[in-house]
């Protein structure tokens, strides 16, 4: 049975999701361009793959 490692999915997603969300969404609002509202799967599937 796969164990979950929740701690380090929510590590990766402030890094790589949260943080890039955020400074995409100041420079969106700095533009006038409207923002996603959800996460993209994409953004999620390469949480699999280790970050060297």
């Amino acid at each position: 049975m796969p164990t979950l490692q929740a701690q380090e999915a929510y590590s990766f997603y402030k890094k790589y999701i949260l943080e890039y969300s955020q400074n995409k969404a100041a420079i969106y609002e700095q533009y006038g361009f409207s923002l996603q509202g959800s996460i993209g799967s994409k953004d999620w599937e390469v949480q699999r793959f280790p970050v060297l």
